[in-house]
């Protein structure tokens, strides 16, 4: 999954990332499929592929889709174990748990979670089947740990910066508990209004194209209280994996593999309820026309790009802000070097990129030559400026960046500004400037 979005340009993002869309339809299937037949399989996967996030987020190079759909397959094939005590069963869901670590670090969660749930399944506590998906886990997650080890000398960056300093990838500490930027409304108490408030209220944490839905309280908590032990564990791997991110990060999309498990216990419910199935069925045929003409409504304009009637340059230059300058961009990469971009839309780059802000926090203080020595031994040669954006937005006016900026444009000898440019934004024109960093 990494190798291809790494190595094989903007189309195989674009087929890797429909692909994961179209398997994480296809897991829900299978988690719904295994509760209650072949009606609840088909309920899941429409709940899934009706929701906002799913519009948001499939059409994209997403990892959040993705790590959905390898999470869904180890809720799907441990199902499959629960019911049929098949050993291959439990070790594909053990490796696909491990592999999700791969794409997103909600994979750990999911393993901790999961093992848990492996050891409780039986009476007495089923160690052997735990250890079995466990030891899959750690095999499935194996590469990705070993990849970081030898990229960044952290096998688990970027937790634990302490236990593995390193000077490669420097990055700021989101992973201390209550400390990410993202937290809204941190008091513990409201720990219980979280999920409520997270599912029906995403514009105040990561935008309302981030909801999963109000199907998953709708007919979720019906099916939770109807349900037997699998439903109920598919409830509690939810609950869990919110509460757990409650004290962590406040961001909707993150939490979309957890629930995602919700979304056939809906099925599960608008199945098994018969005296209020017309309710139910409303409450779907309601749900999926709202979700299907919100994801119109938010991918219309995609259409004549995806079909080739709009040329690809034609359709960027109108949808996507400063894209001239991003243009220009590249084609001084092709001469070789790196940039280093305080724009954070790096998709739109064609060679090396660097965007990570916090090792130039460690160059506030530093002189000069350092500066510039830090530059040289990347190969960064390009510093990519957009004014407006760089102005009037927090990370940039709170940290002391500011002043470094300043400093730079300052040394013209250094860092040669050598294309300004006038880009259109949607407050109308906007200044871009290229600088070129000369290296002593």
């Amino acid at each position: 999954y990494t190798f291809a979005y790494c190595g094989a340009g903007e189309t195989g993002a674009q087929f890797v990332s429909w692909l994961f869309a179209f398997l994480a339809c296809v897991f829900a299937y299978a988690v719904g499929e295994r509760l209650a037949g072949r009606l609840c399989g088909l309920l899941s996967a429409a709940i899934f592929a009706t929701t906002p996030v799913f519009f948001d987020q499939a059409g994209v190079a997403s990892l959040d889709v993705a790590v959905t759909a390898v999470v869904l397959g180890a809720l799907g094939a441990l199902l499959a174990w629960h019911d049929e005590k098949r050993l291959d069963c439990l070790l594909m869901a053990g490796f696909l748990a491990g592999s999700a670590s791969g794409i997103r670090h909600t994979g750990y969660i999911v393993c901790v979670l999961l093992a848990v749930g492996v050891l409780v399944s039986g009476k007495p506590a089923n160690i052997r089947a735990a250890a079995a998906f466990s030891a899959m886990a750690a095999l499935g997650a194996a590469p990705w740990l070993l990849r970081s080890w030898l990229a960044v000398g952290n096998p688990v960056y970027p937790f634990f910066q302490d236990l593995f300093p390193s000077d490669v990838l420097v990055n700021v500490d989101f992973t201390s508990l209550g400390g990410h930027a993202s937290r809204r409304g941190a008091a513990l108490y409201e720990v219980v209004w979280f999920p409520w408030r997270i599912v029906m209220h995403p514009a105040r944490f990561d935008g309302w194209n981030a909801s999963p839905g109000g199907l998953i309280f709708a007919l979720g908590i019906p099916g939770v209280v109807i349900g037997g032990k699998r439903v109920r564990m598919l409830g509690l791997f939810c609950l869990c994996g919110v509460v757990f991110f409650f004290f962590f990060q406040h961001y909707a999309r993150y939490l979309l593999p957890f629930f995602a498990a919700m979304m056939p216990v809906a099925a599960f419910a608008a199945c098994r309820l018969p005296k209020a199935r017309w309710a139910a069925y409303t409450a779907l045929v309601f749900t999926f026309a709202v979700g299907l003409i919100l994801g119109l409504g938010m991918n219309h304009f995609k259409i004549p790009a995806a079909l080739g009637t709009t040329p690809r340059e034609t359709y960027l230059a109108q949808r996507v802000e400063r894209y001239g300058a991003f243009q220009r961009m590249n084609e001084l990469l092709e001469e070789g070097g790196a940039v280093f971009t305080l724009d954070p839309r790096t998709y739109y780059f064609e060679g090396p990129t660097f965007r990570n802000l916090e090792p130039l926090r460690t160059l506030i203080d530093a002189p000069l030559d350092d500066q510039l020595r830090w530059f040289a031994r990347r190969d960064i040669r390009y510093l990519f400026y957009p004014v407006e954006y760089v102005n009037t937005t927090p990370v940039f006016t709170t940290s002391g960046l500011i002043e470094l900026f300043k400093q730079w444009r300052n040394t013209p000898e250094t860092f040669r500004p050598i294309e300004h440019m006038q880009v259109i934004s949607r407050n109308g024109a906007e200044e871009v400037i290229i600088f070129e960093i000369v290296s002593p």
